[in-house]
């Protein structure tokens, strides 16, 4: 038992030595991965890096059970918790996972004010595993089966999934030995949400045929980021775009049209992600390359989700919808 101890502080260890964060704020649910996420970072019992909890409250029966449960950890080390009240339903038309998932993470980037401050989630193995399925059932690509990495950019800060190569049995561990407080969240239980059908009934059958397929399927994850991010260095040398980029710059048409299809439609996706813009479908994309060939006298356009993609005698641009 005291091996699964060492494997989830080293794990945050190896975090706080590659980020040096001055601040760390630990999102928690008050569910058994994130409770042992919290216990793990606070038995570190560091004067720095100052340590906040984070809990979203979602307005469910068990949400006063679950903020006590991490309420109590924290009062212990004298650690602040920050609460986020979030509405309980979605918008008509809306996901609910996705918009609470929206909300949360709005939250956490709102948080991280500063370059040094990270925020750190309970993302374990089985996650990892889950999140590629499902990317892999909506037809991704390299980018979506990808799935989550370690470290992301939020706010003005780091993301960080310290726990991404750690089991779902090691924190079952870790709780049970140091009998850390937590509370089942009930709609867990509902199957309707993709990701718990894909916890209760997928993840347990390929659990039996292959018992360590949720740490082959994340090494999957690490070789598509892997290849993800040749990709991404050959579409900056094909764009000049490097790193995020004002809404509204422009794509020049002509530098694309001596590259094979397949170069051009990863072109626009690097061109209009570092703009912030959600990816159209392929038969949009396919369609947008049509466009490559209009005379500079045209000025096509298309409608892409919120905005228009237009094209005018200098190149491309993206244009709110209005």
């Amino acid at each position: 038992m005291r091996a699964c101890v060492t494997d989830l502080q080293k794990a945050i260890q190896e975090r706080l030595l590659e980020t040096n964060p001055d601040r760390v704020f630990i999102a928690t649910s008050g569910g058994l991965d994130s409770q042992a996420l919290l216990h793990a970072c606070l038995s570190l019992e560091l004067k720095t890096p100052i340590f906040k909890a984070c809990f979203v409250d979602y307005g469910s029966a068990h949400s006063p059970n679950a903020y006590e449960a991490v309420k109590e950890l924290c009062e212990k080390h004298d650690v602040q918790v920050l609460v986020y009240n979030v509405e309980r339903d979605a918008p008509a038309g809306d996901s609910q996972e996705a918009y609470w998932r929206k909300r949360r993470y709005a939250w956490f980037a709102s948080l991280l004010e500063n370059a040094n401050d990270v925020l750190f989630t309970a993302h374990h193995q089985e996650d990892q595993a889950e999140t590629f399925l499902l990317q892999l059932c909506r037809g991704a690509g390299l980018s979506g089966l990808s799935a989550m990495p370690h470290e992301q950019a939020l706010g003005q800060g780091i993301f960080c999934r310290p726990f991404l190569d750690i089991s779902k049995e090691t924190l079952e561990a870790y709780v049970k030995e140091h009998r850390v407080p937590y509370v089942d969240d009930p709609s867990n239980d509902e199957a309707r949400y993709a990701r718990n059908f894909m916890r209760q009934n997928v993840m347990p059958a390929l659990k039996k045929r292959w018992g360590s397929v949720a740490s082959t399927i994340s090494r999957s994850a690490e070789h598509c980021q892997e290849a993800q991010g040749l990709l991404n260095e050959l579409a900056t040398l094909d764009t000049g775009v490097s790193s995020p980029i004002p809404f509204g710059s422009r794509l020049k048409a002509d530098g694309l049209l001596g590259l094979s299809a397949a170069r051009q439609r990863l072109a626009i996706r690097h061109w209009m992600q570092a703009q912030g813009v959600r990816m159209p479908p392929l038969v949009q994309l396919d369609a947008l390359l049509l466009q490559l060939t209009a005379g500079p006298d045209k000025h096509p356009h298309m409608l892409l989700g919120d905005c228009y993609i237009r094209r005018d005698r200098e190149g491309w641009f993206l244009e709110r919808k209005t």
